[in-house]
């Protein structure tokens, strides 16, 4: 997720992107932003939101440098509560318990599925050492639920009285919001395994990684899940991808015996029944893109329109809506392939000057932006193109550096982001549709004093989040309609 700053435009503003993308952008008819709350003192700042998936709720990280409301910190430490308020507006619940040391703060975090409960880690410290705790809350608030194991006698080396135990850095809930799987060192120091453990907690994590073999190779890399959920597709450093229920059971690998060995990586699922994997050596560059059913099976090259063996870059990797195409980056631009095999199609190439900002897959079109550096300094582009090539449209074009963040929204027929061109010095907020047209601003003119710094939104939603700052440094949450 991109997150920069954005804020209020002026005529002025207006007038140059009316030049720049060929239409008149045109301000909504009743300025129906809504503000959701105050987040912050002075001197804090928002820095990471979701919306849920049903389009009810707005989570939230918010920071406090002078920790005027946590007064056993230390002044100057930066810590990150979490906050979840409904997009209509109403009463803001912060869902993490209260910090009681700098070591308590909050760090990633992640909505079920279904929209009831928030999944999120923290920095919890034992002696002065930091571990991370994995914890599980309901999205209206309450008590969170630690949901990694509180003790684990392999953790700590003897002598080590710190607790440098528990690292679950990479957490994902199920499809269908009954369990959260993450990655996590519980068993042997530094040999992050893959666990499974319910929603809610309530009973012990459940290994679902093979055994260890290796004690000083064997280590979980990155997982999926199949789209119906019933399936966990993960990399193990054997050079294997494997395939196991979210519940446990046996470890079934569906790839072949002797693949690259030096690192895999189970980037994406397709729904049409595919998972597809970058492999590489650690003694090279170059890397190849992979397909392979979930049933197992004989693998498939996806980059060989391109040669193999090129210095293909994993991320991003993303599948079409429908199943049938992967989106990656090459060392030239951007490419789609069928997940099954056969002809690659170009999406974007970059000039020397040019490189991918991001890239977004939504309404059967890919959504990217790019960077152009030139003598007169570096603009971002917004464009789009078919999934499977075709003529491209632009969205957007001389758009500020320091400030840009954008994505699909509208059921994947609109693009938001917010944005300036020089020489204005406060970014706004616009929709266009993903195949070009009139550009439209959708912050609320009335509030001139404020910047808008991001914003947040979900492919269902009706309504756009956006953060902004005021002249005073307090930032506040305001929504829009689309």
């Amino acid at each position: 997720m991109f997150r920069t700053s954005f804020l209020r435009p002026g005529v002025a503003l207006l007038c140059v992107l009316a030049l720049l993308v060929g239409v008149v952008p045109v301000s909504p008819a009743a300025a129906a932003s809504r503000k959701l709350s105050e987040v912050t003192a002075p001197g804090g700042r928002v820095l990471n939101t979701q919306i849920s998936p049903n389009g009810a709720y707005f989570v939230y990280q918010a920071s406090y440098e002078d920790n005027e409301n946590e007064p056993n910190i230390p002044g100057g430490n930066e810590l990150l509560n979490l906050y979840a308020v409904p997009l209509g507006g109403g009463t803001v619940v912060q869902l993490n318990a209260p910090i009681v040391n700098q070591y308590e703060d909050v760090g990633s975090f992640a909505i079920t599925p279904d929209s009831t409960r928030v999944i999120f880690s923290t920095n919890r410290s034992v002696g002065e050492r930091p571990i991370t705790a994995l914890f599980s809350v309901s999205i209206t608030g309450g008590t969170p639920v630690r949901l990694d194991p509180t003790t684990n006698p392999f953790r700590n080396p003897p002598g080590d009285n710190n607790g440098t135990r528990s690292e679950p850095f990479t957490f994902k809930v199920t499809p269908d919001s009954s369990r959260v799987v993450f990655r996590a060192d519980l068993d042997v120091q530094n040999r992050p395994e893959l666990y499974s453990v319910p929603v809610a907690g309530g009973a012990a994590a459940v290994k679902l990684s093979p055994a260890q073999t290796n004690l000083e190779t064997n280590r979980a890399g990155g997982f999926v899940f199949s789209s119906d959920g019933s399936q966990v597709l993960f990399a193990w450093s054997n050079g294997q991808i494997y395939r196991i229920p979210p519940t446990g059971g046996t470890p079934t690998s569906l790839t072949p015996s002797v693949i690259f060995p030096s690192f895999v990586n189970a980037s994406a699922v397709s729904s049409t029944g595919y998972v597809i994997y970058g492999t590489g050596t650690s003694s090279s560059q170059d890397q190849e893109l992979y397909s392979i059913p979930l049933t197992g099976g004989s693998a498939t090259l996806l980059n060989s329109t391109f040669g193999g063996g090129f210095s293909f870059l994993p991320e991003p990797l993303l599948v079409s809506a429908d199943g049938s195409r992967v989106i990656y980056q090459t060392t030239t631009g951007l490419a789609s392939s069928p997940v099954a095999g056969g002809s690659a199609a170009t999406l974007a190439t970059f000039s020397a000057s040019q490189s991918l900002y991001g890239v977004k897959v939504g309404g059967g079109r890919v959504v990217y932006a790019f960077r152009d550096t030139g003598p007169a300094g570096t603009v971002i582009s917004i464009a789009s193109v078919p999934v499977a090539g075709g003529s491209t449209a632009t969205l957007a074009s001389g758009l500020a550096d320091d400030f840009f963040q954008y994505d699909i929204v509208g059921n994947g027929t609109q693009v938001a982001y917010v944005g300036r061109t020089a020489p204005e010095t406060r970014n706004g907020l616009f929709v266009v549709p993903t195949t070009g047209g009139v550009v439209t601003t959708l912050d609320d003119p009335s509030v001139t004093s404020h910047a808008t710094r991001y914003i947040e939104s979900s492919p269902t939603a009706n309504r756009v989040a956006y953060v902004v700052r005021a002249a005073n440094g307090i930032e506040e949450l305001y929504s829009t309609p689309l």
